[in-house]
């Protein structure tokens, strides 16, 4: 018989908190999850938040305790904050929504309706492994560091705007528990749970809300928004990168020359659109993308950006023979792995455990590439002595480990 005056659950399952899915056993520090979650190149520019946020979650531990005693003499089922510590558990029932229920007051008695008896053997459902998982473009982060190297001004000015930026965002992330009011662009986003437009929502930032790896909407596979974002930056690059190659090898390039002339405008404003689609992937709006290509182009040739004239071109380019192609869409290589071209076998790319080597492979011979000797120079068409490879890398150094390297690659038809 029920003496708690609550009404009786009718053909409900009911048991111990521990052994339903919704049960959370420990909390997660939101200072340290969202510091993970951050992007790696601005990770660096929120460390001091991050060490201060985890300070004020360790001297508030006192306070849950005090909560979650009193919340059992109220009955007050709703905690005010997620808990953080590993000594207090939780409800995540509606943890996407920003809830977190008092296990001792929503399941008193053992009479929770909400109740889900856990698998034995759950699957793990983590954002790292979601294709809604939009996770923010580093590489757009490194291009632009790259590409504004070449103006004292808008490195510096870029930095500070950016170091500002990466710190409202952690600020948020952590006092709204990954619920965000408008989009972050230097942390991930849950497109399955995200609104589409700032209005009608929170923007959500899966890996530090599904910490417990058990979120409904799950689906394995690659971020296509992502896959897109690639592709267009490595076109503009290449792009980029055929202007000058045009402009300082003529002999290599004699249809370059137009009349006798070049045009000395066109590689500056050409890779001023690689610095406007870097900024605009990290959240910049259309004026400060404006401005900053405007100072850019003015640094290298004098006068504003032209982008009515010198036109955007996300068409895929081979860089040594300037003709255009059409290559897959650029994917990273893991360390250790070797990858075939789709639509020729006997050829592959595989890249060394400590990142240091590429070796190419077509047939019976073989190439190595140093990857050192590649990196900073944007896309590059592998050539050897037989001729050009229907194979392209774009190799940088690693933010996250000193001496290694991030290696991207992509296949298309040789012309």
């Amino acid at each position: 018989m029920d003496t708690s005056g609550r009404p009786e659950a009718v053909n409900a399952q009911r048991g111990e908190c521990q052994a339903c899915g919704h049960f959370r056993a420990q909390g997660v520090s939101l200072a340290r999850a969202a510091y993970d979650a951050a992007m790696d190149v601005f990770r660096p520019r929120v460390t001091s938040l991050q060490v201060n946020k985890s300070k004020e979650e360790a001297d508030a531990y006192g306070n849950a305790i005090v909560e979650r005693d009193g919340a059992r003499q109220m009955e007050r089922e709703t905690w005010s904050r997620r808990p953080v510590y590993r000594q207090v558990g939780y409800c995540g029932l509606h943890e996407f929504e920003g809830k977190y229920h008092v296990c001792e007051v929503k399941n008193l008695d053992q009479r929770c309706e909400d109740f889900t008896p856990r698998r034995a053997e759950p699957v793990a459902q983590a954002c790292s492994s979601c294709r809604y998982n939009r996770r923010p473009f580093s590489r757009a982060a490194l291009v632009m560091q790259r590409t504004v190297n070449k103006c004292d001004y808008l490195r510096q000015s870029l930095g500070s705007t950016f170091e500002a930026q990466a710190q409202s965002e952690y600020q948020q992330c952590v006092d709204g528990e990954g619920l965000l009011p408008s989009r972050p662009f230097l942390l991930p986003v849950c497109e399955a749970r995200s609104p589409q437009a700032p209005e009608a929502g929170s923007f959500v930032v899966g890996p530090v809300v599904n910490v417990a790896s058990r979120c409904d909407r799950w689906a394995a596979g690659e971020n296509p928004s992502a896959a897109r974002s690639e592709e267009q930056l490595a076109a503009l690059e290449a792009h980029a990168q055929l202007a000058w190659d045009q402009l300082l090898n003529l002999e290599r390039y004699p249809a370059a020359a137009s009349g006798g002339s070049l045009d000395h405008d066109r590689p500056p404003n050409i890779e001023a659109h690689v610095l406007a689609q870097c900024l605009r992937e990290l959240g910049a709006d259309e004026v400060t993308v404006a401005s900053t290509c405007s100072a850019f182009v003015q640094v290298l040739r004098g006068q504003n950006w032209d982008p009515d004239k010198y036109p955007p071109d996300f068409t895929p380019v081979g860089y040594a023979t300037g003709e255009k192609v059409q290559p897959s869409v650029p994917f990273a290589a893991q360390p250790g792995a070797a990858y075939r071209h789709p639509r020729h076998p006997e050829l592959s790319v595989a890249l060394s455990a400590d990142t240091t080597q590429l070796l190419v492979q077509l047939g019976t011979e073989q190439w190595p590439f140093v990857s050192n000797s590649l990196r900073g120079r944007g896309w590059v068409q592998l050539s050897v002595a037989r001729g050009t490879l229907p194979v392209t890398v774009h190799v940088d150094l690693a933010p996250e480990r000193i001496s290694t390297y991030g290696v991207y690659v992509a296949w298309y038809e040789a012309p």
